[in-house]
């Protein structure tokens, strides 16, 4: 998921997100990042909870915390950076609907029961979002 320029390939159209003022060709559709963030969460944040969507929601929270924090996130190595060491991410709003969708998923948690197995897993995402925000807070630097 590229949220500077999100695309996707539906069938033999592209949806792009790119907010570039190009001529396009007639088959490519607009489809905005706070859209494809929202279907991406409505396929993922199911209340059926099976192993394999607990995977899922982890993965997604794990991702939230790579985009934000790049290797200082809950996952591994950074794509977010470009050359010379530039954080890409961090110059567009990108990183605001990144910030925002955080929130979404946090609320959307709180509001689920923390008893039993989806339980501990709501806690630990939970926990993984607050350390998420930690590091961000603590990374970003003023400029």
């Amino acid at each position: 998921m590229n949220l500077c320029n999100a695309e996707l390939t539906a069938g033999d159209k592209a949806i792009t997100g790119s907010n570039t003022s190009a001529a396009k060709p007639q088959n490519t559709l607009v489809y905005p990042v706070e859209e494809y963030l929202d279907d991406v969460f409505a396929m993922v944040w199911k209340p059926q909870s099976d192993s394999y969507r607990r995977f899922q929601q982890r993965a997604y929270v794990d991702f939230l915390g790579y985009a934000l924090n790049g290797n200082n996130g809950t996952s591994g190595a950074s794509a977010t950076t470009g050359g010379a060491g530039t954080t890409v991410i961090l110059r567009t709003d990108a990183i605001l609907y990144i910030e925002q969708h955080l929130d979404k998923v946090e609320n959307y948690l709180k509001a689920q029961p923390t008893d039993g197995l989806n339980g501990q897993h709501v806690k630990n995402l939970l926990l993984r979002i607050k350390k998420i925000r930690e590091t961000y807070t603590n990374g970003r630097s003023p400029n």
